[in-house]
């Protein structure tokens, strides 16, 4: 019985050690990153591998996706993409695009649905995301072609005549 108490007594004194170094151990690591918001995370993870895009299509209801309250949300039914150097993505046109849970792509998400927008943003293909960062609806989006190529450089303004007196040489009378 002794001999067993003895044990007891030795196993607690080398929990209690080892309990007592981890907790030393664990207050000389550095601390963990300060945690990231679920919208920073989707638009970080949407953005990853991403291209910037100007995409135009439908803001349709997604029949895959229910929400917990039964109630399903938008995704953008791809008619055209342009990259930002303005050359067309011809794999993206008919592909269902998610919003990113950003401040604009949740304003997408929950909006009218069947509606005509053009989105600017950065496109995740592989994951089938895109992450709004400007957003026109309706007729707007409608007339406007996703992403044309850049305008040309406006023409000089012609110059303005110079002072009277200035940039003249004078004759010399005698």
């Amino acid at each position: 019985m002794n001999r067993q108490v003895t044990l007891i007594i030795g196993l607690t004194v080398v929990v209690a050690v080892l309990g007592y170094a981890g907790l030393v151990y664990a207050a000389d690591q550095p601390t963990a990153a300060p945690k990231m918001s679920p919208e920073k995370k989707a638009e970080k993870k949407a953005e990853k591998g991403g291209i910037e895009a100007t995409v135009t299509g439908k803001n349709e209801p997604c029949s895959a996706c229910k929400t917990e309250a039964g109630k399903g949300h938008n995704v953008l039914k791809v008619s055209s993409a342009k990259d930002g150097s303005g050359n067309e993505i011809a794999d993206m046109a008919g592909k269902m695009l998610h919003y990113a849970a950003n401040e604009e792509g949740k304003k997408l998400a929950a909006g009218q649905a069947n509606e005509s927008v053009c989105v600017m943003g950065m496109v995740n293909s592989d994951e089938g995301k895109i992450s709004v960062s400007k957003i026109e609806t309706g007729k707007a989006a409608e007339e406007k072609p996703a992403a044309s190529a850049p305008a040309a450089a406006p023409a000089p303004a012609a110059a303005s005549p110079a002072p009277a007196g200035v940039g003249k040489k004078e004759e010399k009378k005698e």
